[in-house]
C-alpha cells in the first residue's frame, strides 16, 4: 500500500510540476504530444529514480545508506528530468 501512496504521489507532483513548467518555465503548447512526452519524461525519471536507489541500497552500508541512497536516486532523476525537459518535451524554438 505504501508504494502505490508514493506512486501516486509522484504522480500528481509530475502533474503539477507539468502544468507549472508549461506555464511558467518554458512557455509549452500544451499539445497532446507535449503532454505525452512529460509524461514519459515524468515515468522514465521515476523508474530511473527506483533503479538507482536499489542499486545504492545494495552498494551502501553503515548507518546513512537509506539517506545516502535517496539522495543519489532523487540526483540522478532530477538531472535526467531537467535534459529531457530542456530538449525533449520543452524544445527552444532555435533548436525545432
Amino acid at each position: 500500500m505504501k508504494s502505490w501512496i508514493g506512486a501516486l504521489s509522484y504522480v500528481a507532483g509530475g502533474s503539477f510540476a507539468y502544468a507549472l513548467n508549461s506555464k511558467f518555465t518554458f512557455s509549452g503548447h500544451k499539445s497532446l504530444a507535449e503532454i505525452r512526452k512529460a509524461a514519459i519524461s515524468y515515468f522514465l525519471c521515476f523508474s530511473v529514480a527506483v533503479l538507482v536507489d536499489l542499486i545504492s541500497r545494495g552498494v551502501c552500508t553503515g548507518s546513512y545508506f537509506l539517506l545516502v541512497s535517496w539522495v543519489v536516486s532523487q540526483g540522478a532523476a532530477t538531472v535526467i528530468n531537467f535534459l529531457l525537459q530542456n530538449v525533449w518535451v520543452f524544445p527552444s524554438e532555435a533548436s525545432s
